[in-house]
């Protein structure tokens, strides 16, 4: 079968896509955007985005490997912790897993996710030679541009099916047909 993409070599299987796609909606609330009437449009905009997103992921991972930078399980925890204490307590946090039907082990993913992704911007942020001082709306400016250039330079196909790579936005577009 062919992969939903291929970043610089690496491919991203149309079974991860569907896989990550099902975790996601497990949300109740995103849940409830892909059904109904508008549920076949919805759901293919979240399934594009989504894509966007993994292929993000993998040229992120791409940089944050060649600059050392990674994410420990002590990480982690520590922001677990911080939630915890953001939310009022783990019996709260559980209770927020419920309603959302995420496991712990789905939030420690997500959660390494975001401190790499993050970890990328500053040090993309601080090569381009933004002060220590500058505000996330700084970084994630300078992060944009790289990341344009990024998908302008690397070797990225998206398979048809989910649409085409617009590299300015990072946002994969439905391919609007041109036939009369």
């Amino acid at each position: 079968m062919a992969p939903a993409a291929v970043v610089q070599g690496q491919r991203i299987s149309t079974e991860t896509l569907r896989h990550e796609y099902d975790l996601l909606v497990l949300d109740p609330q995103l849940r409830q955007q892909v059904v109904g009437a508008a549920g076949e449009k919805n759901r293919k905009d979240l399934t594009r985005r989504l894509l966007a997103y993994l292929i993000v992921l993998r040229i992120v991972g791409s940089y944050a490997r060649a600059h050392q930078i990674s994410v420990s399980s002590t990480d982690v925890d520590q922001a677990i912790q911080d939630a915890i204490t953001s939310v009022g307590g783990e019996a709260q946090l559980q209770q927020e897993l419920r309603v959302r039907r995420l496991t712990m082990a789905g939030l420690r993913r997500n959660i390494g996710r975001e401190l790499l992704v993050n970890r990328v911007v500053d040090s993309i942020a601080a090569a381009a030679g933004l002060p220590s001082t500058a505000t996330q709306e700084e970084k994630g400016s300078v992060f944009q541009r790289w990341l344009s250039q990024r998908l302008r330079s690397s070797h990225v196909e998206v398979n048809p099916r989910y649409g085409r790579l617009d590299p300015a936005s990072g946002q994969i577009l439905p391919i609007n047909s041109t036939a009369a």
